[in-house]
């Protein structure tokens, strides 16, 4: 049996909603996925091919590093409303920052995959996993938004 702080923090974790541990989910993912290869370009020297990636931190200036503060800020909002006092407008507080951060986080992913550096050849995995992640994000935070609403009724309808 753990210390009786270890506890409060173990039952603040587990009033996290399946949406709030996907946008953490997803935070996680988004980091990675800014991590790994967005983009490559080949190039032919003296008849040896010589292939060449980067990250979405290293070629988008700070767009890799904006997305994964976003979505990470969101995801510690989320936490920190389980570990907090139960109050509905924490709630929808913690939805609303995960439904943002995702949104603007899966908005400048979008520009950086159409509008590539410059020499870039062909779009890597990494990219398509970064955007997938903000979306994972976003939706999950949009989810938070509506089930507030909901608990919000069936406690008015019990009234």
């Amino acid at each position: 049996m753990g210390s009786p702080s270890t506890e409060g923090v173990r039952a603040g974790l587990r009033r996290l909603t399946h949406d709030d541990w996907i946008v953490v989910g997803g935070a996680a993912l988004l980091v990675v996925g800014t991590r790994l290869p967005w983009y490559g370009a080949a190039f032919e020297v003296r008849g040896v091919t010589i292939e060449v990636t980067a990250t979405g931190w290293e070629r988008t200036g700070y767009f890799g590093a904006l997305t994964s503060v976003l979505c990470c800020l969101a995801a510690l909002v989320v936490i920190a409303k389980g570990l907090g006092p139960e109050r509905r407008w924490l709630e929808r507080v913690a939805a609303a920052a995960a439904t943002i951060a995702g949104g603007v986080s899966f908005l400048l992913t979008l520009w950086r995959l159409f509008d590539a550096p410059a020499g870039v050849q062909e779009r890597r995995y990494g990219i398509f996993v970064a955007l997938f992640a903000a979306l994972v994000v976003s939706l999950a935070g949009a989810s938070g938004l509506g089930g507030g609403r909901e608990a919000a009724t069936e406690s008015a309808r019990d009234r």
